[in-house]
């Protein structure tokens, strides 16, 4: 679990997630009680929360960040979940024979950490959203079909959920830290009733710093729970600790501190007064009067997660501390712990989670350190642990449509050997067919923004890690009609995120890049003239810390129109819309209206003087000024917007697709419910095409014929 925080720390303001640029962001978030989003919200939600109302999915997960929590009721079933503070969700669900990924709801910006499942048709889920520059708790039900958000409480809306154990579908409880901006201060817990989580009172021991947070908990009825942690005291010197739950109120127990920098991660109940935890170099055993440390006699590593099924037979698992990362286990027989050969396909491999049914069905989750984008899971007979290919993750992110029924698509697959691949479709009248793409990373490639001038000419943007690690250098690849053909132009992680071709050797991409430590960004603008890049040096505002243009549109090579956003204080925790006119030679910012913390991800112009960009909000530009419009779904995040004519245009996101007649925006109903739309391209009024993912996780393509909108079948490789 460490690594993946520690991974996470690394990471860009700005997380570019398979499918689309998505930018740090809050979306028309009220903070004074008794206010809220407009329009439907979580279920549980109450006043003072804040709202996470009618966010949209994730845009093509395509890029796990390995799992870190798995329930088991039965050997042929299983939940596992992952994202963590990476942002990017996760969720596979085993049926005994396969893993099957599945497309978790929820804001863009959410990692789960944890689930609890009570049968194969109720499980619940934890973990951490992104809104603006804020961690907030987030819960989601799956409810044997799809999932649901419930409104978890963030008390100081810099909170995060790590673990939750569930007696029953109407009684969990979950744990984690508050006040967490930087690394916890607090203690978090919380109770669902099957309607409402509800805050319960719980102590911090005195005088914690950063690195306060309870890990795990676990629950035997409903009242009695166990939950573990580490806290750090004011010289940073970082302790164990254990609190127990009587039904009424948590009460911190005597945990012995063997030393050094140790705390637990896991825990396992099997009755109040049976208790397995696991951590750092360090197993304790509760017999209700006292906790005991228990040597392991493992290399030394983290033991991330335990699950008992007796007091005397318990699965650890974990990663060791060597050069390299292995996968390490360790069984329990009630009085000695004895290692168990685990299979690491990688280096830097991990087992975060573990859920047993029996002493001799156990599964455990994980991931790569050093390879982002895969994750790992490995099954348990009682004698050996063998390795299992997780699910397929298939998803599109961009589309571009030159003319009729003919479009390309690009996106990212998991393959058969967990690498996360490039992926390329083509439509030629009313079938699909997989193009063989350029993956220059060993592990990490992926396609996530297209602009195609004519059906031989195409250019597509995304990213890949050379070494494994981190997803940290541009791909760009172009399509001359016969194949994909490599134009990167070596730039850093997600640095760009939108392109627009309007000639076939003209192409102007657009995006942001780190200038310093501080995490400070400033825009970034790339012409390719059909050869190779150059410099186009957009201007940053003069007052921001953090900034992006994240979509581009072209009627010319001399008349574009970027859009982004930037922030004025180093946490982003404000975001302004921008948009910015290229003439040919320079750059120039144009004032936009705003609504709250705002951003804007694309923007379609039909001419120099007619152009509708989306986001958090809609405006239209007249060539003079920029004018505000209301959506029908307040708070939804339209990612991608393609206009056929001034008066016709049509914006996706998540799974809404909203239709402009000139003067409002109108809702559509889509082709596949529940489903994620990334990106639009309409070639008329009648005829649009839009590509994203289905809840199963495969590519998913629907065509609006003026009408209605119907799916298409498209290959999942």
């Amino acid at each position: 679990m460490w690594w993946l925080m520690a991974e996470a720390r690394k990471a860009l303001v700005r997380c570019v997630l398979a499918g689309s640029a998505v930018v740090a962001m809050v979306l028309a978030v009220s903070t004074s009680a008794g206010a809220g989003v407009a329009g439907p919200g979580p279920v549980g939600a109450r006043p003072g929360d804040v709202a996470l109302a009618a966010f949209p999915a994730a845009l093509v997960p395509a890029a796990e960040v390995g799992l870190t929590g798995v329930s088991c009721t039965s050997r042929s079933n299983c939940m596992a979940v992952g994202g963590g503070f990476g942002f990017i969700r996760s969720a596979e669900l085993w049926n005994g024979a396969r893993w099957h990924a599945l497309n978790p709801a929820g804001p863009a910006r959410t990692g789960l950490e944890g689930v609890s499942c009570t049968s194969s048709s109720r499980c619940m889920a934890v973990g951490v959203t992104k809104v603006a520059s804020h961690d907030l708790a987030f819960a989601e039900q799956w409810t044997g079909r799809r999932w649901r958000v419930l409104a978890a409480r963030s008390p100081s809306r810099d909170d995060h959920l790590a673990s939750v154990s569930c007696v029953s579908a109407v009684n969990c409880m979950a744990v984690g830290g508050d006040r967490g901006f930087g690394g916890s201060h607090l203690f978090l817990a919380e109770h669902w009733d099957g309607k409402s989580w509800r805050l319960l009172k719980i102590p911090t021991p005195p005088g914690t710093k950063y690195g306060t947070s309870l890990s795990a908990v676990s629950c035997t009825s409903k009242s009695s729970c166990m939950a573990v942690g580490t806290y750090d005291n004011t010289s940073r010197v970082t302790f164990p600790v254990a609190e127990s739950w009587n039904g009424k109120r948590w009460r911190i127990l005597p945990t012995p501190h063997p030393g050094g920098d140790s705390g637990l991660d896991g825990v396992s109940c099997t009755g109040p007064a049976s208790c397995v935890s696991v951590g750092s170099s360090l197993a304790e055993v509760w017999n209700g009067a006292s906790w005991q440390v228990i040597t392991t006699g493992l290399p030394a590593g983290t033991l991330d997660s335990v699950s008992c099924v007796s007091p005397h037979r318990c699965m650890a698992t974990g990663g060791s501390e060597s050069s390299f990362g292995v996968t390490i286990a360790a069984e329990w027989n009630g009085s000695a712990w004895q290692a168990r050969t685990t299979p690491s396909p990688g280096d830097g491999a991990s087992l975060d989670g573990v859920s047993c049914v029996s002493a001799a069905n156990c599964m455990a989750v994980g991931g790569y350190s050093q390879r982002i984008g895969a994750s790992l899971a490995e099954s348990w007979d009682g004698k050996t642990w063998r390795v299992l290919a997780t699910g397929k993750l298939d998803g599109l992110g961009g589309v571009s449509c030159p003319r009729v029924s003919r479009c390309m698509a690009v996106g990212s697959f998991l393959n058969g050997s967990d690498t996360l691949d490039a992926l390329a479709l083509a439509q030629n009248g009313t079938t699909w067919r997989v193009l063989a793409t350029r993956n220059p990373g060993p592990h990490v490639n992926q396609l996530s923004s297209l602009s195609c001038a004519g059906p031989a000419s195409c250019m597509a943007l995304g990213g890949y890690s050379p070494d494994g690690a981190f997803w940290d250098t541009t791909l760009a690849e172009r399509w001359d009609g016969a194949r994909w053909v490599r134009a990167s132009p070596g730039l850093s992680a997600g640095d760009l995120t939108g392109v627009a071709c309007p000639a076939p050797s003209k192409c102007i991409a657009v995006g942001g890049s780190l200038v310093n430590d501080n995490g400070d960004q400033v825009n970034v603008a790339l012409a390719w003239n059909g050869t190779a890049w150059h410099s186009l040096s957009p201007p940053t505002p003069a007052n921001a810390t953090i900034s992006a243009l994240t979509g581009i549109s072209c009627t010319s090579p001399s008349n574009c129109i970027a859009v982004g956003d930037y922030s004025t204080d180093p946490h982003g925790s404000t975001s302004f819309t921008l948009a910015e006119a290229w003439n040919g030679s320079t750059w120039q910012i144009l004032p936009t209206p705003n609504h709250g913390v705002s951003t804007l991800l694309s923007v379609a112009c039909k001419r120099p003087s007619s152009c509708m960009a989306v986001g958090s909000l809609s405006l239209t530009w007249n060539g003079t000024r920029w004018r505000l419009h209301t959506t029908p779904v307040p708070g939804v995040l339209l990612t991608s917007v393609s206009c056929a004519a001034v008066s016709a245009c049509m914006a996706v996101g998540g799974d809404l697709a909203e239709a402009w007649d000139g003067s409002r925006w109108r809702v559509l109903k889509t082709a596949v419910p529940g489903a994620t739309l990334s990106s639009v391209t309409c070639t008329h009024v009648r005829q649009c095409m839009a590509v994203g993912q289905t809840d199963s996780a495969r590519t998913l393509a629907e065509t609006w014929n003026g009408s209605s909108w119907r799916r298409v079948a498209t290959p999942n490789p």
